[in-house]
Protein backbone atom coordinates (compact mmCIF):
# COMPACT_ATOMS: atom_id res chain seq x y z
CA UNK A 1 0.00 0.00 0.00
CA UNK A 2 1.44 3.63 -0.85
CA UNK A 3 1.91 5.97 1.42
CA UNK A 4 -1.43 8.06 0.76
CA UNK A 5 -3.60 5.50 1.09
CA UNK A 6 -1.78 4.75 4.90
CA UNK A 7 -2.90 8.44 5.41
CA UNK A 8 -6.20 8.18 4.29
CA UNK A 9 -6.00 5.14 6.97
CA UNK A 10 -5.20 6.80 9.52
CA UNK A 11 -7.66 9.49 9.22
CA UNK A 12 -10.36 7.34 8.58
CA UNK A 13 -9.40 5.61 11.49
CA UNK A 14 -9.09 8.60 13.39
CA UNK A 15 -12.59 10.11 12.60
CA UNK A 16 -14.24 6.77 13.77
CA UNK A 17 -13.47 7.66 17.44
CA UNK A 18 -15.92 9.10 19.96
CA UNK A 19 -14.55 12.90 20.24
CA UNK A 20 -13.91 12.24 23.97
CA UNK A 21 -11.62 9.50 22.82
CA UNK A 22 -9.76 11.45 20.10
CA UNK A 23 -9.39 14.52 22.88
CA UNK A 24 -7.78 11.94 25.45
CA UNK A 25 -5.36 10.48 23.19
CA UNK A 26 -4.19 13.76 21.99
CA UNK A 27 -3.86 14.70 25.42
CA UNK A 28 -2.27 11.69 26.51
CA UNK A 29 0.41 11.53 23.43
CA UNK A 30 1.10 15.52 24.44
CA UNK A 31 1.48 14.82 27.64
CA UNK A 32 3.96 11.91 27.61
CA UNK A 33 6.16 13.40 25.21
CA UNK A 34 6.56 16.53 27.15
CA UNK A 35 7.80 14.46 30.14
CA UNK A 36 10.04 12.45 27.70
CA UNK A 37 11.72 15.73 26.72
CA UNK A 38 10.13 17.15 23.60
CA UNK A 39 10.50 20.14 24.91
CA UNK A 40 12.44 23.45 24.06
CA UNK A 41 14.29 25.57 26.73
CA UNK A 42 14.02 29.37 26.76
CA UNK A 43 16.68 30.58 28.64
CA UNK A 44 15.22 34.42 28.78
CA UNK A 45 12.17 32.62 30.70
CA UNK A 46 14.53 29.63 32.49
CA UNK A 47 11.68 27.35 31.88
CA UNK A 48 11.05 24.32 28.98
CA UNK A 49 7.96 24.82 26.55
CA UNK A 50 6.48 22.01 25.04
CA UNK A 51 7.77 21.48 21.05
CA UNK A 52 4.56 21.56 18.80
CA UNK A 53 3.44 18.15 17.92
CA UNK A 54 1.86 16.55 14.76
CA UNK A 55 -0.34 13.39 16.11
CA UNK A 56 -0.99 12.14 12.42
CA UNK A 57 1.85 10.00 10.96
CA UNK A 58 4.21 10.45 7.83
CA UNK A 59 4.40 7.07 6.36
CA UNK A 60 7.85 6.51 4.42
CA UNK A 61 8.50 3.08 2.82
CA UNK A 62 11.54 1.32 3.73
CA UNK A 63 13.23 1.43 0.53
CA UNK A 64 12.63 4.99 0.60
CA UNK A 65 14.39 5.68 3.77
CA UNK A 66 16.75 3.40 2.87
CA UNK A 67 17.52 5.10 -0.16
CA UNK A 68 17.74 8.48 1.61
CA UNK A 69 19.96 7.72 4.24
CA UNK A 70 22.33 5.84 1.49
CA UNK A 71 22.60 8.98 -0.61
CA UNK A 72 22.98 10.38 2.68
CA UNK A 73 26.38 9.25 2.94
CA UNK A 74 27.01 9.93 -0.29
CA UNK A 75 26.53 13.46 0.04
CA UNK A 76 28.49 13.64 3.22
CA UNK A 77 31.63 12.07 1.94
CA UNK A 78 31.63 14.31 -1.35
CA UNK A 79 30.91 16.96 1.03
CA UNK A 80 33.89 16.00 3.14
CA UNK A 81 36.39 15.79 -0.19
CA UNK A 82 35.14 19.35 -1.53
CA UNK A 83 35.75 21.18 2.47
CA UNK A 84 39.24 19.18 2.52
CA UNK A 85 39.36 20.74 -1.09
CA UNK A 86 38.79 24.33 0.59
CA UNK A 87 41.67 23.78 3.37
CA UNK A 88 44.22 22.73 0.49
CA UNK A 89 46.72 24.68 -1.07
CA UNK A 90 45.00 24.40 -4.53
CA UNK A 91 41.69 25.73 -2.78
CA UNK A 92 42.50 27.95 -0.15
CA UNK A 93 41.43 31.03 -1.70
CA UNK A 94 37.96 29.85 -2.20
CA UNK A 95 38.06 28.44 1.58
CA UNK A 96 39.28 31.79 2.91
CA UNK A 97 36.57 33.62 1.29
CA UNK A 98 33.62 30.86 2.49
CA UNK A 99 34.83 30.82 6.39
CA UNK A 100 35.50 34.40 6.72
CA UNK A 101 33.56 34.49 10.09
CA UNK A 102 35.44 31.32 11.69
CA UNK A 103 36.54 32.60 14.61
CA UNK A 104 40.20 31.64 15.45
CA UNK A 105 39.71 28.66 17.71
CA UNK A 106 37.60 27.55 14.82
CA UNK A 107 40.98 27.47 11.91
CA UNK A 108 43.00 26.53 14.68
CA UNK A 109 40.73 23.28 15.04
CA UNK A 110 40.67 22.88 11.19
CA UNK A 111 44.77 22.74 11.16
CA UNK A 112 44.41 19.13 10.43
CA UNK A 113 41.86 18.51 8.11
CA UNK A 114 41.65 14.57 8.46
CA UNK A 115 39.45 15.55 11.36
CA UNK A 116 36.49 16.37 9.11
CA UNK A 117 35.92 12.75 8.28
CA UNK A 118 35.63 11.79 12.13
CA UNK A 119 32.04 12.50 11.71
CA UNK A 120 29.99 10.16 13.88
CA UNK A 121 26.83 11.96 13.41
CA UNK A 122 25.37 14.95 11.03
CA UNK A 123 21.63 15.27 9.40
CA UNK A 124 20.69 16.14 5.53
CA UNK A 125 17.53 17.99 5.41
CA UNK A 126 15.66 17.38 2.13
CA UNK A 127 12.30 18.62 0.61
CA UNK A 128 10.84 16.80 -1.91
CA UNK A 129 9.52 18.24 -5.44
CA UNK A 130 6.62 17.54 -7.34
CA UNK A 131 7.60 14.66 -8.66
CA UNK A 132 8.39 13.43 -5.06
CA UNK A 133 12.40 13.43 -5.66
CA UNK A 134 13.91 13.72 -2.31
CA UNK A 135 16.64 17.33 -2.90
CA UNK A 136 18.98 18.28 -0.54
CA UNK A 137 18.51 21.70 1.21
CA UNK A 138 21.88 21.63 4.06
CA UNK A 139 24.14 19.34 5.66
CA UNK A 140 24.19 19.76 9.51
CA UNK A 141 27.25 18.56 11.63
CA UNK A 142 27.88 20.41 14.54
CA UNK A 143 24.47 20.05 16.22
CA UNK A 144 22.61 17.82 13.88
CA UNK A 145 19.54 17.17 16.74
CA UNK A 146 16.19 15.23 16.54
CA UNK A 147 17.27 11.62 16.76
CA UNK A 148 16.09 11.65 20.29
CA UNK A 149 12.93 14.04 19.89
CA UNK A 150 12.42 12.01 16.83
CA UNK A 151 12.26 8.78 18.76
CA UNK A 152 10.45 10.47 21.82
CA UNK A 153 7.91 11.13 19.14
CA UNK A 154 7.50 7.96 17.29
CA UNK A 155 7.82 5.50 20.01
CA UNK A 156 4.93 6.80 22.11
CA UNK A 157 2.57 7.38 18.71
CA UNK A 158 3.20 3.47 18.38
CA UNK A 159 2.40 2.84 21.95
CA UNK A 160 -0.45 4.81 21.99
CA UNK A 161 -1.99 3.80 18.81
CA UNK A 162 -1.37 -0.09 19.37
CA UNK A 163 -2.93 0.44 23.19
CA UNK A 164 -5.81 2.18 21.67
CA UNK A 165 -6.13 -0.82 18.84
CA UNK A 166 -5.82 -3.08 21.69
CA UNK A 167 -2.94 -4.54 19.85
CA UNK A 168 -0.95 -5.42 23.63
CA UNK A 169 2.02 -4.66 25.21
CA UNK A 170 4.38 -7.46 23.49
CA UNK A 171 2.89 -6.49 19.54
CA UNK A 172 3.26 -2.73 20.62
CA UNK A 173 7.19 -3.50 21.96
CA UNK A 174 7.89 -5.35 18.29
CA UNK A 175 6.71 -2.28 16.63
CA UNK A 176 8.21 0.02 18.65
CA UNK A 177 11.46 -2.32 17.65
CA UNK A 178 10.42 -2.58 14.43
CA UNK A 179 10.42 1.35 13.98
CA UNK A 180 14.27 1.36 15.02
CA UNK A 181 16.06 3.87 16.77
CA UNK A 182 17.87 6.95 15.92
CA UNK A 183 19.07 7.70 19.58
CA UNK A 184 20.66 4.02 19.46
CA UNK A 185 22.23 4.19 16.04
CA UNK A 186 24.32 7.26 17.23
CA UNK A 187 25.74 5.40 19.80
CA UNK A 188 26.39 3.24 18.23
CA UNK A 189 28.01 5.11 16.02
CA UNK A 190 29.94 7.41 18.87
CA UNK A 191 31.00 3.60 20.15
CA UNK A 192 32.44 2.72 16.93
CA UNK A 193 34.40 6.08 16.47
CA UNK A 194 35.80 5.85 19.74
CA UNK A 195 36.81 2.20 19.43
CA UNK A 196 38.55 3.61 16.13
CA UNK A 197 40.85 6.08 17.56
CA UNK A 198 41.90 3.87 19.75
CA UNK A 199 39.27 3.64 22.90
CA UNK A 200 39.75 0.26 24.69
CA UNK A 201 36.65 0.63 27.20
CA UNK A 202 33.73 -2.02 26.09
CA UNK A 203 31.40 0.63 27.17
CA UNK A 204 32.92 3.47 27.49
CA UNK A 205 31.35 6.57 29.94
CA UNK A 206 29.84 9.43 27.91
CA UNK A 207 29.66 13.14 28.35
CA UNK A 208 27.38 15.22 26.71
CA UNK A 209 28.40 18.49 26.96
CA UNK A 210 26.35 22.11 25.97
CA UNK A 211 26.36 25.20 26.40
CA UNK A 212 24.09 27.02 29.36
CA UNK A 213 20.43 28.15 27.90
CA UNK A 214 20.78 25.37 25.25
CA UNK A 215 17.17 25.01 23.71
CA UNK A 216 17.18 21.31 23.21
CA UNK A 217 18.23 20.51 26.86
CA UNK A 218 15.17 18.01 26.57
CA UNK A 219 16.87 16.12 24.04
CA UNK A 220 20.18 16.06 25.76
CA UNK A 221 18.84 14.30 28.86
CA UNK A 222 17.07 12.14 26.63
CA UNK A 223 20.01 11.40 25.78
CA UNK A 224 21.53 10.90 28.87
CA UNK A 225 19.01 8.55 30.47
CA UNK A 226 19.28 6.28 26.95
CA UNK A 227 22.75 6.01 27.30
CA UNK A 228 22.89 4.99 30.64
CA UNK A 229 20.11 2.72 29.99
CA UNK A 230 22.47 0.95 27.47
CA UNK A 231 24.95 0.37 30.12
CA UNK A 232 27.45 3.24 29.73
CA UNK A 233 27.79 6.06 32.44
CA UNK A 234 26.32 8.91 31.09
CA UNK A 235 26.17 12.54 32.26
CA UNK A 236 25.24 15.69 30.49
CA UNK A 237 27.00 19.11 31.42
CA UNK A 238 27.98 22.77 30.20
CA UNK A 239 31.34 23.77 28.99
CA UNK A 240 31.99 25.79 32.06
CA UNK A 241 31.98 22.48 34.41
CA UNK A 242 34.65 20.66 32.34
CA UNK A 243 38.02 20.45 33.45
CA UNK A 244 41.54 18.28 32.11
CA UNK A 245 43.31 16.53 35.32
CA UNK A 246 47.31 16.46 34.98
CA UNK A 247 47.47 13.21 32.70
CA UNK A 248 44.69 15.71 30.47
CA UNK A 249 41.84 13.48 30.49
CA UNK A 250 38.60 15.39 30.93
CA UNK A 251 36.83 15.73 34.06
CA UNK A 252 33.44 16.81 35.37
CA UNK A 253 31.86 16.95 38.36
CA UNK A 254 34.74 15.19 40.32
CA UNK A 255 34.61 12.00 37.30
CA UNK A 256 36.54 11.47 34.41
CA UNK A 257 34.88 10.54 31.18
CA UNK A 258 36.22 8.43 28.00
CA UNK A 259 34.43 10.36 25.15
CA UNK A 260 33.24 13.40 24.81
CA UNK A 261 29.41 14.07 22.78
CA UNK A 262 30.30 17.67 21.52
CA UNK A 263 26.61 19.63 20.96
CA UNK A 264 27.76 23.31 21.06
CA UNK A 265 29.34 25.33 18.14
CA UNK A 266 32.62 26.03 18.44
CA UNK A 267 32.09 29.99 17.85
CA UNK A 268 30.71 30.15 21.32
CA UNK A 269 32.82 28.44 23.36
CA UNK A 270 35.31 30.24 25.73
CA UNK A 271 38.57 29.92 23.53
CA UNK A 272 40.48 29.80 26.68
CA UNK A 273 38.70 27.10 28.36
CA UNK A 274 38.89 23.29 28.82
CA UNK A 275 36.97 22.15 26.25
CA UNK A 276 38.16 24.78 23.98
CA UNK A 277 41.64 22.89 24.54
CA UNK A 278 40.33 19.78 23.83
CA UNK A 279 38.64 20.66 20.20
CA UNK A 280 42.25 21.63 19.03
CA UNK A 281 44.20 18.97 20.87
CA UNK A 282 41.81 15.91 22.23
CA UNK A 283 44.87 14.27 23.47
CA UNK A 284 43.78 10.74 25.52
CA UNK A 285 40.22 11.82 24.91
CA UNK A 286 37.56 11.30 22.13
CA UNK A 287 35.92 14.19 20.65
CA UNK A 288 32.56 14.09 18.84
CA UNK A 289 32.11 15.46 16.27
CA UNK A 290 35.07 16.97 16.51
CA UNK A 291 35.19 20.83 15.24
CA UNK A 292 34.28 19.93 11.10
CA UNK A 293 32.65 23.65 10.57
CA UNK A 294 33.06 23.55 6.77
CA UNK A 295 30.77 20.78 6.60
CA UNK A 296 28.01 23.21 7.16
CA UNK A 297 28.20 26.15 5.28
CA UNK A 298 26.21 26.51 2.36
CA UNK A 299 28.93 27.80 0.41
CA UNK A 300 30.54 24.01 0.63
CA UNK A 301 26.98 22.69 -0.54
CA UNK A 302 27.64 25.40 -3.47
CA UNK A 303 31.02 24.17 -5.00
CA UNK A 304 29.59 20.26 -4.38
CA UNK A 305 26.96 21.60 -6.99
CA UNK A 306 29.42 23.30 -9.30
CA UNK A 307 31.32 20.16 -8.95
CA UNK A 308 28.45 18.22 -10.56
CA UNK A 309 28.83 19.98 -14.19
CA UNK A 310 33.23 21.31 -13.50
CA UNK A 311 34.83 18.29 -14.17
CA UNK A 312 38.06 19.93 -13.22
CA UNK A 313 36.67 20.83 -10.02
CA UNK A 314 35.27 17.41 -9.81
CA UNK A 315 38.90 15.97 -10.35
CA UNK A 316 40.71 18.10 -7.71
CA UNK A 317 37.94 17.24 -5.16
CA UNK A 318 38.83 13.73 -5.97
CA UNK A 319 34.70 13.16 -6.32
CA UNK A 320 33.71 9.48 -6.87
CA UNK A 321 31.18 8.65 -9.93
CA UNK A 322 28.63 6.86 -7.07
CA UNK A 323 29.41 10.62 -5.45
CA UNK A 324 28.54 12.72 -8.40
CA UNK A 325 25.22 11.08 -9.20
CA UNK A 326 24.22 11.56 -5.72
CA UNK A 327 25.02 15.18 -6.04
CA UNK A 328 23.49 15.34 -10.10
CA UNK A 329 20.04 13.54 -8.19
CA UNK A 330 19.65 15.10 -4.93
CA UNK A 331 21.42 18.73 -4.64
CA UNK A 332 19.06 21.98 -6.18
CA UNK A 333 21.54 24.38 -8.68
CA UNK A 334 23.36 25.79 -5.49
CA UNK A 335 25.97 28.71 -6.46
CA UNK A 336 27.52 31.35 -4.08
CA UNK A 337 25.66 34.41 -4.77
CA UNK A 338 28.21 37.47 -6.00
CA UNK A 339 28.56 39.38 -9.13
CA UNK A 340 30.41 37.64 -11.42
CA UNK A 341 29.98 35.02 -14.06
CA UNK A 342 28.10 31.86 -13.17
CA UNK A 343 26.36 28.84 -15.24
CA UNK A 344 23.05 28.74 -14.88
CA UNK A 345 20.99 25.85 -13.66
CA UNK A 346 20.35 25.41 -17.69
CA UNK A 347 23.64 25.59 -18.28
CA UNK A 348 23.96 28.94 -19.90
CA UNK A 349 26.42 31.45 -18.41
CA UNK A 350 25.69 35.25 -17.21
CA UNK A 351 28.45 37.70 -16.59
CA UNK A 352 26.49 38.62 -13.09
CA UNK A 353 25.22 36.51 -11.09
CA UNK A 354 23.66 38.96 -8.49
CA UNK A 355 22.41 40.49 -11.34
CA UNK A 356 20.37 37.64 -13.27
CA UNK A 357 19.15 36.60 -9.55
CA UNK A 358 17.06 40.07 -8.66
CA UNK A 359 15.67 39.57 -11.64
CA UNK A 360 14.34 36.19 -11.69
CA UNK A 361 13.03 35.79 -7.72
CA UNK A 362 10.29 33.26 -8.87
CA UNK A 363 12.45 30.06 -8.72
CA UNK A 364 15.16 30.96 -6.62
CA UNK A 365 16.00 31.32 -2.64
CA UNK A 366 18.97 33.01 -1.07
CA UNK A 367 20.44 31.44 2.00
CA UNK A 368 23.20 33.15 4.04
CA UNK A 369 26.06 30.67 3.95
CA UNK A 370 26.62 29.82 7.85
CA UNK A 371 23.15 30.14 9.55
CA UNK A 372 21.18 27.49 11.51
CA UNK A 373 16.94 27.07 12.37
CA UNK A 374 15.77 28.50 9.07
CA UNK A 375 16.91 31.98 9.61
CA UNK A 376 19.24 34.04 6.76
CA UNK A 377 16.75 32.33 4.40
CA UNK A 378 14.31 34.28 2.00
CA UNK A 379 12.02 32.67 -0.65
CA UNK A 380 11.80 34.76 -3.88
CA UNK A 381 8.16 33.82 -4.85
CA UNK A 382 7.35 35.14 -1.11
CA UNK A 383 10.01 38.29 -0.89
CA UNK A 384 8.23 41.69 -2.18
CA UNK A 385 11.76 43.15 -1.40
CA UNK A 386 13.43 40.66 -3.31
CA UNK A 387 15.88 42.84 -5.13
CA UNK A 388 16.85 44.74 -2.01
CA UNK A 389 17.57 41.87 0.01
CA UNK A 390 19.95 39.99 -2.95
CA UNK A 391 21.71 43.32 -2.69
CA UNK A 392 22.03 43.50 0.98
CA UNK A 393 23.37 40.28 0.59
CA UNK A 394 26.04 40.56 -2.08
CA UNK A 395 26.81 43.33 0.31
CA UNK A 396 27.35 41.65 3.74
CA UNK A 397 31.02 39.95 4.38
CA UNK A 398 29.46 36.46 5.46
CA UNK A 399 28.90 34.94 1.79
CA UNK A 400 25.38 33.89 0.68
CA UNK A 401 23.93 31.14 -1.30
CA UNK A 402 21.65 31.52 -3.87
CA UNK A 403 19.77 28.25 -5.03
CA UNK A 404 16.75 26.74 -6.84
CA UNK A 405 13.89 27.09 -4.84
CA UNK A 406 12.52 23.43 -4.21
CA UNK A 407 8.57 23.72 -4.06
CA UNK A 408 7.65 22.40 -0.85
CA UNK A 409 4.31 20.80 -0.83
CA UNK A 410 1.64 21.12 1.56
CA UNK A 411 0.58 18.16 3.60
CA UNK A 412 -2.63 17.48 5.67
CA UNK A 413 -1.73 16.70 9.37
CA UNK A 414 -3.12 16.52 12.48
CA UNK A 415 -1.95 19.10 14.66
CA UNK A 416 -1.68 19.47 18.52
CA UNK A 417 -2.89 23.25 19.52
CA UNK A 418 -2.81 24.05 23.29
CA UNK A 419 -6.01 26.67 24.09
CA UNK A 420 -5.84 29.45 26.10
CA UNK A 421 -6.11 26.74 29.35
CA UNK A 422 -3.47 24.76 28.19
CA UNK A 423 -5.67 22.19 26.69
CA UNK A 424 -4.46 20.39 23.33
CA UNK A 425 -6.88 20.89 20.67
CA UNK A 426 -6.63 18.20 17.14
CA UNK A 427 -7.04 19.92 14.10
CA UNK A 428 -6.33 19.63 10.36
CA UNK A 429 -4.03 21.66 8.94
CA UNK A 430 -2.35 21.98 5.40
CA UNK A 431 1.60 21.68 6.88
CA UNK A 432 4.94 22.24 4.81
CA UNK A 433 6.78 18.78 5.78
CA UNK A 434 10.53 17.99 5.66
CA UNK A 435 12.29 14.93 5.42
CA UNK A 436 15.78 14.14 7.07
CA UNK A 437 18.18 11.76 6.95
CA UNK A 438 21.02 10.31 9.56
CA UNK A 439 24.87 10.45 7.94
CA UNK A 440 28.03 8.86 9.22
CA UNK A 441 31.28 8.38 7.70
CA UNK A 442 34.88 6.22 8.69
CA UNK A 443 33.25 3.36 10.77
CA UNK A 444 31.36 0.45 9.20
CA UNK A 445 27.78 1.32 11.29
CA UNK A 446 25.81 3.44 9.31
CA UNK A 447 22.25 4.94 10.67
CA UNK A 448 19.41 3.89 9.53
CA UNK A 449 16.40 6.48 10.22
CA UNK A 450 14.72 9.76 9.78
CA UNK A 451 13.07 12.11 10.91
CA UNK A 452 10.09 14.59 10.06
CA UNK A 453 9.14 18.20 10.73
CA UNK A 454 5.99 19.79 9.52
CA UNK A 455 5.47 23.73 9.53
CA UNK A 456 2.66 26.78 8.73
CA UNK A 457 5.77 28.33 7.25
CA UNK A 458 7.61 27.41 3.56
CA UNK A 459 10.32 27.42 5.67
CA UNK A 460 10.06 24.84 7.96
CA UNK A 461 11.55 24.89 11.40
CA UNK A 462 9.73 23.04 13.99
CA UNK A 463 8.83 26.35 16.33
CA UNK A 464 7.37 27.58 13.08
CA UNK A 465 3.72 27.20 13.42
CA UNK A 466 3.86 23.33 13.08
CA UNK A 467 6.02 20.60 15.12
CA UNK A 468 7.40 17.30 15.07
CA UNK A 469 5.87 14.61 12.99
CA UNK A 470 6.36 11.01 13.94
CA UNK A 471 7.93 9.70 10.98
CA UNK A 472 6.70 5.66 10.48
CA UNK A 473 7.60 3.13 8.02
CA UNK A 474 4.80 1.80 6.25
CA UNK A 475 5.33 -1.84 7.18
CA UNK A 476 4.51 -0.59 10.92
CA UNK A 477 1.70 1.50 10.00
CA UNK A 478 -0.14 -1.79 8.24
CA UNK A 479 0.53 -3.30 11.41
CA UNK A 480 -0.97 -0.99 13.25
CA UNK A 481 -4.13 0.53 11.57
CA UNK A 482 -7.39 -1.33 10.97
Amino acid sequence: MNTTDLSSRFAAWWESLPEARRLALAADLAKGVEEDGLTVFRADEARFHPIPTVLSPQPIAEKTLAALSADARLLLTATTKVATWTLSERGRRVGRRLYVSFTPLEWQCLADPARLQQVATARVDTFLDPAGTPRVLEMNATIPAMQGYSDILAHRWIRLVSRERGLGHETAEQLVAQAGSNTADLLVSLVAHFHKAGGKADRPSILIVSRRGDAQLGELKHYERAFAAAGHRALHVFVDEIALDHEGHVRARGERFDLVYRHVFARRVDPTSALARLFVNPGPNVVLNPVVSPLEVKGVLALLSRAASDHALSDECGLSMEELDAVRRTVPWTRVLSAEPAVLPDGSRVPDLAKWTSEHPSGLVIKRSWDYGGKGVVLGPDAPGWRGAVAQAVAETDPWVVQELVPPRPVRHLLLRRDSGGGVVPGWQELFVDVSAYANQGVDVYPRGGVCRASGSKIVNILGGGGLTPLISTAVLEALLP
